[in-house]
């Protein structure tokens, strides 16, 4: 990374999908409004020498021409955004073309063990912060407690208005809301 790059993180952005609109509730008239939307938010935050951990489901493709969206391969979707991106597999990925061998990720920053899946139901316990996808607009966190509290995010963009959230974002969200 070079100097003063960011960490960004997203999921479901689900790219060239046009039933995710309906699917999700999505606040857009059409597929295109959407995939421009989501493309320049992204741009507007992130710079070339930034780092985006995509956690899965990043785009569709419609390889049985069904009519549910755009047939383009995964990297005609990341040509277009700025930064490096480390794509995890999501349960819509193995349809898009862009294989990934990382389930998951787990990453140190700002002194925290960051768990990073796309369901949440594939976290393993024991880390400071979880952040998943996969439930798009249902929630955006959640606790499981047990012997202590496990806080888990929703770093779909469904839930941070279309675009990718960087770190601070997400531990202020959880001082505001959670603590």
């Amino acid at each position: 990374m070079g100097e003063g790059a960011m960490t960004f993180f997203t999921a479901d952005t689900h790219l060239g999908h046009g039933n995710i609109i309906k699917y999700c509730d999505r606040p857009f008239k059409s597929l295109d409004k959407m995939n421009s939307t989501i493309i320049n938010n992204w741009n507007s935050r992130v710079k070339q020498t930034d780092t985006v951990i995509v956690n899965g489901d990043f785009c569709f493709k419609n390889t049985s021409n069904r009519g549910e969206g755009i047939n383009k391969h995964w990297f005609w979707w990341a040509d277009q955004l700025n930064g490096n991106k480390v794509f995890i597999e999501g349960n819509h990925d193995k349809h898009n073309g862009k294989f990934t061998h990382i389930k998951s990720l787990v990453l140190n920053l700002n002194k925290r063990d960051i768990f990073i899946t796309h369901r949440p139901s594939d976290i393993l316990l024991g880390y400071d912060l979880y952040l998943t996808g996969h439930v798009h607009n249902n929630w955006k966190h959640k606790i499981i407690t047990d012997e202590r509290k496990h806080i888990l995010i929703n770093i779909g963009v469904d839930v941070w208005n279309f675009m990718p959230v960087k770190l601070d974002e997400i531990l202020h969200y959880i001082r505001k809301n959670i603590d």
